[in-house]
């Protein structure tokens, strides 16, 4: 990616699926590049001050996008894991009642939220 941006306006471009794998992808080479820095920091004798600076910059960088990363990987999880349960749900009642009782069982949900909507207005 050119820049970090571009990096969080490419996942939202993504399917659901695939922002899940690039996002856990992004994430784990960050934490990586984080550990690697903080490897390089204690390596550095204490009188290389402007280096250690610089690195630990740059670590703090990366623990901001990491952050900004966080919330977008919850959402991306549990979308997924919204829509697996979904299938699930699906799954079962087609097994149960087959597809027709699937499209009654959906319209039946459409209408009793209608109703609810009525009776909170009423």
């Amino acid at each position: 990616m050119e820049s970090d941006d571009d990096f969080f306006h490419y996942l939202q471009s993504l399917p659901i699926e695939e922002a899940l794998l690039a996002a856990e992808s992004q994430m784990a080479g960050w934490k990586l590049r984080i550990a690697e820095l903080e490897q390089q920091i204690a390596n550095l004798p204490r009188k290389e001050k402007l280096a250690t600076r610089e690195l630990r910059t740059h670590v703090i960088h990366i623990q901001s996008l990491v952050r900004r990363l966080k919330p977008s990987l919850a959402h991306y999880r549990a979308e997924a894991d919204r829509r697996e349960r979904h299938g699930m749900w699906e799954s079962a009642v087609i097994a149960v009642a087959g597809h027709d009782g699937l499209r009654k069982c959906i319209q039946w949900m459409k209408d009793e939220k209608k109703r609810r909507k009525n009776a909170a207005l009423a």
